[in-house]
């Protein structure tokens, strides 16, 4: 059966270039992506811990301020391992810049150096890592000695994070 009139001219086409969705939103917008996510979420996370080191800094505590921001950095340090990964497929054992091009291999005050460590033993090369922050000078007596943080996300030692 054909239709003739005005019914002839429209279509069934619900999707045009330009249109919105029921929200208002352009279609085929996809919202954030993981990585922009977990950014927002280190920035975050890296703010409230300096906000927590400040305090306890001026507190008469500057270890405690020290391993927040050794803390902060190897949070900072895993998202650019992820980040590396999502561009290369595997991780980097590379602070410098063929690796994740962090500016210095110590957190300020070079109250710890900063490490990252492919495990052969735990998988495949490159396949996960081990970042760590070691106290030195005066922090080297810190009762919770190296920070270390893994790809699966295990924080040690348990009690200093």
């Amino acid at each position: 059966m054909t239709t003739k009139g005005p019914e002839a001219t429209k279509t069934k086409r619900t999707s045009f270039p330009g249109s919105r969705n029921g929200l208002g939103s352009p279609r085929g917008s996809q919202g954030f992506k993981l990585v922009e996510f977990v950014a927002v979420l280190v920035i975050a996370s890296t703010l409230g811990i300096s906000a927590v080191s400040a305090s306890y800094g001026s507190s008469g505590e500057p270890r405690q301020g020290q391993r927040a921001n050794a803390q902060a950095a190897l949070a900072e340090m895993a998202v650019l391992e992820e980040q590396y990964f999502l561009n290369n497929k595997r991780y980097t054992g590379h602070l410098g810049p063929k690796g994740l091009d962090v500016n210095s291999t110590m957190t300020a005050g070079e109250r710890y150096a900063l490490r990252v460590e492919l495990p052969a033993q735990a998988c495949p090369v490159g396949y996960c890592y081990i970042l760590s922050a070691v106290p030195q000078g005066e922090q080297a007596d810190d009762e919770c000695g190296t920070l270390t943080l893994s790809s699966d996300g295990t924080k040690l030692p348990a009690g200093c994070w």
